[in-house]
Parts: structure tokens; C-alpha cells; sequence
């Protein structure tokens, strides 16, 4: 059993290997094989430093698919880092864009601010502005990597979907992800692998694999910050207003599309995914959430999510799951299905996050149950921001413009046939009571 120390080391190598790899323009079979044994690999090392963070012991745990988190403490517990196919070691934005540009000498954000804020010639901006001309934007300065990182880093932690997801640093508008068809398991497993014991005589039938591309477009993200110009002059911390009010925006915004965006010019998002399998209520069922609901929908889960599972519900829901039991044995004894322990709830083991992002209670998706490193984030490395004191001169305060730009949808394309011939998915939501 290997330590901690030298689980990171061999991680680190084999995503030197996947990053060589996916720079080639034509890789070969083989070379793609090494990158899916390598991924496979990674997420084996992530589940063991998942549960050496969590129990203070390096275990093996096999499954699939594993991403890479946060370096921020999350819902009450820091994630490790972990990493997808492609992926960086951390979702943070300083270890994804560890050199993307220059702090053109700005000591800190709040300088940069005051400066922009200002208006003043500065020959710090040429670089950055030169910069922005050059990419896909709208205008305005490039923020230094170092202090975008102070916008993306804070509102990691108040997400639902990032801290959990695959994420894929993306320096150009587009980025492709290679992956295998693999949502039939009863023809094929795994993108084509076919094996067989040898008889005498025997044969092996040959399955193709199919490869696919999956394509990510940085898609913007327009915030618009209202400030006044009074405060700014006064000197009253510029840095702290922005940043704060920059992080809680885009993290509130990132995690609605990430959920429930429609694919047309933002990300899809996981409800509207043709990977969702939507459970019914029960025969006439007309409200609140009862046992068999949760039952089916941890049925229709894949196997190999069952350990990368959360469930995710609005608020509204919590009374009806809290007076949920089960009469078990001839005794009685009630079984409650929701669990608490110092603020945090579980069912079946698994942890319940509660965002207000989700339809109330017995609407469509008012409960899910989610593997989220089966769904891919893409963020590009540009942040802009620009301020304008025109658009509300008359009350004396100036809008500042921040872009973001990413993309995402689910990694699986449609839920996956079993071996069983039964259908699962990473992705199961509660469909509508009437």
C-alpha cells in the first residue's frame, strides 16, 4: 500500500503522460489506450486519497471516474484534489492557470483596481489590454491570473456542482475531450473491450470501439457590478467591494447554468442532460416525497457511482424527508431515512446539500441524486473586467463588466444499459408530483 506522498507523485506522472498524449494531433490507438488506463488509474489514486482524507488512511477502492476538486473547504469538508481525463490536480484557478499571464507588476488586486477604477493613463494596462484585443472578448483588461484567481478560488467554496465536477482548463474558445461509447454493456463494455475465456478451438468475436468527441465552447458570462463613485474615491477598500460581490455573482450564475442551463449559448446543465433518468411518483401520489421515491431513484443509479453520489434538494423538501420512516421487523422500530449529524444530512450514506437553485417541493427535480464527476466543466483562462462611468452617470456611480467564459453538459451522452439489460445513469432526478 503506498503512501500519500507517493500516490501524488504517480498521479502527477501519468498526467504528464495523458497531457503528452492529447497534445498530439493524431494520436494513435495505443496512445489513447494509455491515456484511458491512465485516467482509470487517476481516479483510483483519487478515491484513495478521497478516503485518506476522510479517514486517515489510504484505502484502495475500486470504480470509476473520480474528478478533480477544490483546494477550498467544501460543505464542511475539504475535497483532495483529484483530476478527470486531461485535467489539472485542483480546481482552482491558480493551479489550473499556474502562468497564463503576468501581473503586469501590480503589487495586488486592490492595486490593479484602483488603477482601473481611476482612469488614469497606466503602462501596466498596455499589456493587458493588447492581450484582451487579442482573445474572443468584448473589451476591457485581462485580470491577471494571480488575482483571478481571487474571484474564481472564493466563490469555489459556495458552489454546488464545480467543487465536484471534471473540470477542463481551456485556453482557446474550443477544446475537444476524446472518450469511448460505452453505454452499452451488454454488446460491449467499455468502448468496444471484448474478452473471453479460451476454449479449444474457440474464437473471440471482435468488437470495434467507438470512439466519440465530446466539444466544449467557452460560452460568456456578462456580470455587471453597480458602484458608487463616492465610495471608490473615498478609498474605501475597492478590492474587497469587487471581489466579494464578483465571487458571489459568478458563483451563483456558474452553478444555475451548470444545473439547469438550456445548451443554447451557456452550459447544459445536469436536469436538462438526455442522460437525467427521471423517476415517476408513485400511483397516485400527489405530494411530498415518500420511501419508494428514494428507493428507485438509488436503484437507477450506476454501480459505480454509488460512492461518488450526493443528493441534492431545495430546502422545501427537507419536511417531508424528515418525517420519512420505515417500520421495520415485527418490533416496529422505525428506520428514519434522513440522517443528521452536526448539520449534516445523509441518505443511504450519502450526503444531502440543500440549494435553493432547484425547483420547490413537487416540481420536477426538487430532489436529485448525482455523480458529478460525470459532468465535464470547461473554464477559460480569460477573466475581463471594464468599468464604465457613463450608463449611470445621473446617480453618480459606475458599472463594472466582468466575462467569464465556460461550457459544460453531462460526460455520459444517455443513460447506460447494465449488463442486466436495465438502464442507469449518473444522473437520476424525481419527476413531478401532480
Amino acid at each position: 500500500m503506498r503512501n500519500e506522498t507517493e500516490l501524488l507523485e504517480r498521479r502527477a506522472f501519468l498526467l504528464g503522460e495523458i497531457d503528452r498524449v492529447l497534445a498530439l494531433k493524431r494520436p494513435t490507438e495505443e496512445q489513447i489506450e494509455v491515456c484511458e488506463s491512465g485516467h482509470q488509474e487517476i481516479r483510483n489514486i483519487d478515491h484513495q486519497l478521497f478516503m485518506s482524507e476522510s479517514t486517515g488512511t489510504v484505502v484502495g477502492l475500486d470504480g470509476l471516474g473520480a474528478s478533480h476538486a477544490g483546494d477550498g473547504d467544501t460543505r464542511g469538508g475539504r475535497t483532495p484534489g483529484r483530476c478527470g481525463l486531461g485535467g489539472v490536480e485542483s480546481r482552482s484557478y491558480s493551479s489550473m492557470f499556474p502562468e497564463t499571464h503576468s501581473n503586469a507588476d501590480f503589487q495586488n488586486f486592490g492595486e490593479y483596481l484602483d488603477v482601473l477604477n481611476s482612469g488614469r493613463f497606466d503602462p501596466r494596462l498596455n499589456e493587458l489590454r493588447a492581450m484582451s484585443e487579442g482573445s474572443e472578448s468584448g473589451g476591457g483588461f485581462l485580470v491577471p491570473s494571480q488575482f483571478s484567481s481571487t474571484v474564481f478560488d472564493t466563490s469555489l467554496e459556495s458552489e454546488v456542482v464545480r467543487p465536484l465536477a471534471t473540470v477542463f482548463p481551456m485556453t482557446s474558445k474550443t477544446r475537444q475531450i476524446p472518450a469511448w461509447d460505452s453505454s452499452d454493456h451488454q454488446t460491449s463494455l467499455f468502448g468496444g473491450f471484448v474478452a473471453a475465456w479460451e476454449k479449444e478451438a474457440g474464437s473471440l468475436t471482435d468488437k470495434n470501439p467507438k470512439p466519440r468527441l465530446m466539444t466544449m465552447t467557452a460560452h460568456k458570462l456578462y456580470g455587471l457590478v453597480r458602484l458608487s463613485n463616492e465610495l471608490a474615491a473615498d478609498g474605501i477598500a475597492i478590492d474587497s467591494q469587487l471581489s466579494k460581490v464578483m465571487s458571489d455573482g459568478l458563483s451563483w450564475y456558474l452553478d444555475q447554468a451548470f444545473l439547469f442551463g438550456s445548451g443554447v449559448g451557456e452550459p447544459l446543465g445536469i436536469a436538462n442532460s438526455p442522460a437525467m433518468i427521471e423517476v415517476d411518483p408513485e400511483e397516485n401520489q400527489t405530494t411530498g416525497i415518500v420511501y419508494p421515491n428514494l428507493a428507485k431513484m438509488f436503484a437507477k443509479l450506476l454501480p459505480a457511482s454509488f460512492s461518488r453520489s450526493i443528493w441534492i434538494a431545495n430546502p422545501t423538501v427537507l419536511p417531508s424527508l424528515l418525517t420519512l420512516g420505515v417500520t421495520i421487523g415485527v418490533a416496529g422500530e422505525v428506520y428514519h431515512v434522513i440522517n443528521e449529524s452536526s448539520g449534516k444530512f445523509s441518505i443511504f450514506g450519502r450526503p444531502v446539500v440543500f440549494n435553493e437553485k432547484l425547483p420547490s417541493l413537487n416540481s420536477r427535480g426538487d430532489i436529485m441524486l448525482c455523480d458529478l464527476s460525470l459532468y465535464g466543466i470547461g473554464l477559460r483562462q480569460d477573466l475581463q473586467l471594464e468599468k464604465s462611468t457613463h450608463a449611470l452617470f445621473m446617480t453618480d456611480e459606475s458599472v463594472w463588466r466582468i466575462i467569464c467564459r465556460a461550457d459544460g453538459f453531462a460526460l455520459l451522452d444517455k443513460p447506460i444499459t447494465l449488463a442486466s439489460g436495465d438502464t442507469a445513469s449518473g444522473f437520476v432526478c424525481l419527476g413531478e408530483r401532480p
